[in-house]
């Protein structure tokens, strides 16, 4: 499954990578999110993640996800123009993290998510990290997901999961020209 492509947006003298892929008909992109954006991702994360949340005794902390959202650089999912999901991610000094990552029900086992996680492991080759890893609940069924896609579980607790994938070295081409002159540019 090839993209169409990646395009390169200057807005206010940083640059703005969206990723873009013809599927099933459909255009899907991949764009760095806004604080607008927040409300749609936190009432998406609240739907997805109820049933863990009510499986284990858990409530919501609203406060906590706005916290998480300011300090992660997250991507909206766009599926023809409509916001069909978000992944937070956080770059540490030796990986990137992936904070959240979460599709709308009418979007999932369609690929998307495969492509999502794609996508992620390009952009966090091109901020060079090569671990990316993740945290989920033990019970969520995307850990096959997870797994077909290369990922090992690291640490494993009874209620989640830590799971880490070592991602190709540099020097695979995926960096933007534009972004390469310019180390202060984010996207």
């Amino acid at each position: 499954m090839r993209g169409i492509g990646r395009s390169v947006i200057r807005s206010r003298g940083k640059c703005r990578t969206t990723y873009t892929r013809r599927y099933r008909g459909s255009v899907v992109r991949l764009v760095v999110a806004t604080e607008r954006d927040r409300s749609f991702a936190e009432g998406l994360a609240v739907r997805n993640m109820e049933p863990y949340y009510r499986e284990h005794g858990l409530q919501w902390d609203p406060d906590r996800f706005r916290d998480n959202w300011a300090g992660a650089t997250n991507y909206i999912l766009e599926c023809d123009g409509s916001q069909a999901g978000f992944v937070s991610l956080v770059l540490e000094e030796q990986w990137a993290y992936i904070r959240d990552l979460q599709l709308a029900p009418g979007h999932q086992g369609q690929g998307l998510g495969t492509w999502t996680l794609r996508q992620v492991e390009r952009l966090s080759r091109e901020r060079g990290r090569f671990r990316l890893r993740l945290r989920t609940f033990r019970s969520n069924p995307a850990i096959a997901l997870y797994e077909r896609l290369g990922f090992g579980i690291m640490v494993s607790g009874e209620v989640v999961v830590g799971m880490e994938k070592v991602l190709a070295g540099p020097g695979d081409g995926d960096t933007p020209a534009s972004c390469r002159r310019e180390p202060s540019c984010e996207h």
